[in-house]
């Protein structure tokens, strides 16, 4: 029969050792996870951090220096062994063996060789380049001197021009080569010196040698001839662009040779006389397409004023022109007047017949008398044909004489990466006034952006975004009668990499880094706090059980406790 007490004893003490391997085993698990981890499957912890660029070509230097390095150590061993030496190479003489700069090939020498006292010349080598001189105190040319070097340029020192040299060795059949001259100033031809000699009978039909025997016998060099590239930009009417390859000229062209050319689809284009062409040393001269007989004709009148512009004080009316239609005629400049009122500029319509009036006021206090001015309204001439320019055909030059009439709505002032293009910015301009974009004061080609109406909507493409310096750049909006600016800064964008770092056995991370303390979930339980469960319950039962037992003898009348 089971002692008195014995499964209420036995129960506490499972309880109590459930609890105290519990806290033991959670205690563990709080100190120790990091080594589980790392056993099995660490845990990762992830950073977003700017990555560093690896200088690949200093760590394939430092491979090739170190591959030098050992065979160096490799042949002073080989050495030894030749030699008979046995002897073990102390570890620290190894290593510093292995600290030792790689010694240069005598081909990298830049020091010519000489015996007998500097008489004579005994190797020159490749480093001394393409140009040597012979010293004065030099009388013999050892065989193969030459054999290794590249000296295709050779002067003989002294006034005596090279007759002191007495004998010269044979030389590798690549020396001298096609091209060698040899400047022996002071002797002459006909003293058949050695040098005279030697060189005169290498020379072949495929090897020239040209030697000097005197200043004046010197060829001066050529002078370069300058060559300019000649584009030829044609514009369309409707703001199309192609470019034709114009030749070269070796003189500075101040004009084509064509101030008319023709493409290939019989469209006629007239050089553009206002239109800049330099660029370095490439020329491009605009040509801007030529109204047909079908095309409006369209009538100019020019009206002058004071300087109040209330008094008109002459008319020029000018002969009847073609324009295409779409063609923008803006007017043209005068000496001491400035246009005002409206219209400042004119699109050509679709009418047959169409006529427009600039008006102009003087500038100053005093009028400025008008050039070819006709105040009987009878029609001139040069001074009625306006500078024109076609739809999207740009100046190329900012005007300083316009005022800061407009602004910008959108955009001003923006900061953006240099790879996020493309960008948009807004000025309240109206388009049809428009005249160019700048950047930094330079005009730029309207293939590099677009504009749409709304005011002036432009758009930077992401390719042109992309051609940016960074740094800080200024956008010009110009147009016939104002100017808007703002500033647009542009930055690289930083690369981000993710770098895994691996929790160390203590349970540590790098410095900076949080360590995951996300409680386990249901998913990654231990199996051994089921057994710590299991044995509290066992614990309970057995409790339990005792007090069942005293129960039924207590009902049973008996004294369970004797």
């Amino acid at each position: 029969m089971v002692k008195k007490g014995f499964f209420k004893k036995t129960g506490c003490i499972l309880i109590s050792a459930s609890i105290i391997l519990t806290g033991v085993m959670f205690f563990d698990s709080s100190t120790s996870e990091a080594d589980g981890e790392n056993l099995n499957q660490p845990e990762a912890v992830q950073e977003e951090i700017v990555k560093d660029e690896i200088v690949e070509d200093q760590v394939a230097e430092d491979a090739v220096l170190q591959e030098l390095k050992a065979e160096e150590i490799q042949t002073d061993t080989t050495e030894e062994i030749k030699t008979g030496t046995t002897e073990e190479v102390p570890a620290v003489v190894v290593e510093e063996a292995s600290k030792q700069e790689v010694v240069k090939d005598a081909s990298d020498s830049t020091t010519p060789e000489y015996t007998d006292g500097g008489a004579t010349l005994k190797f020159v080598p490749a480093g001394v380049g393409n140009e040597f001189t012979v010293p004065e105190t030099v009388t013999r040319i050892a065989e193969d001197a030459f054999s290794e070097s590249s000296v295709n340029v050779l002067h003989f020192a002294g006034a005596r021009g090279g007759d002191q040299i007495t004998s010269i060795g044979s030389q590798a059949n690549k020396w001298p080569a096609n091209g060698t001259v040899v400047y022996c100033l002071g002797s002459q031809l006909e003293d058949e010196s050695t040098v005279s000699s030697f060189f005169l009978a290498r020379q072949t039909a495929t090897r020239k040698i040209t030697i000097y025997y005197s200043e004046s016998d010197i060829e001066p060099d050529p002078t370069p001839v300058e060559t300019y590239a000649i584009k030829y930009k044609l514009v369309k009417a409707n703001g199309e662009t192609s470019t034709i390859d114009g030749g070269e000229s070796t003189t500075i062209p101040s004009a084509p040779v064509p101030t008319v050319v023709t493409d290939d689809n019989n469209i006629t284009y007239k050089w553009d006389e206002n239109a800049a062409a330099v660029s370095d040393k490439t020329y491009t001269f605009t040509f801007v397409e030529q109204a047909s007989a079908s095309d409006p004709l369209v009538t100019i009148t020019e009206e002058f004023y004071d300087s109040k512009g209330t008094t008109k004080v002459s008319t020029n009316v000018g002969n009847p022109n073609h324009y295409k239609k779409g063609t923008i005629i803006v007017p043209a400049k005068h000496d001491g007047y400035k246009v005002f009122d409206e219209p400042t500029q004119y699109e050509v319509t679709e009418a047959a017949s169409q006529a427009v009036t600039f008006k102009y006021k003087a500038s100053g206090t005093t009028p400025t008398p008008v050039p070819n001015g006709n105040t009987s309204g009878g029609s001139s001439g040069a001074s009625a044909t306006p500078a024109v320019t076609n739809k999207n055909q740009l100046k190329n030059e900012i005007d300083e004489t316009l005022l800061a009439k407009y602004q910008v709505i959108k955009g001003a002032n923006q900061t953006v990466v240099r790879e996020n293009g493309p960008v948009e910015i807004v000025c309240n301009g109206e388009v049809n006034k428009l005249t160019g974009i700048f950047v930094d004061k330079v005009r730029i080609d309207p293939s590099r952006y677009t504009i749409a109406s709304g005011s002036t909507i432009l758009t930077f493409t992401g390719g042109f975004v992309k051609l940016f310096s960074t740094g800080d750049h200024v956008v010009r909006f110009e147009y016939v009668d104002g100017y808007a600016e703002t500033g647009l800064k542009v930055t690289e964008g930083k690369t981000t990499t993710t770098v895994t770092y691996k929790v160390s056995s203590d349970g540590s991370i790098s410095s900076g880094h949080i360590k995951d303390t996300t409680p386990k979930t249901a998913d990654g339980f231990d199996n051994k706090y089921l057994l710590c469960i299991a044995i509290f319950l066992l614990g309970a039962g057995s409790i339990l059980f005792s007090n069942q037992r005293k129960l039924e003898a207590i009902l049973a009348g008996e004294n369970d406790d004797e």
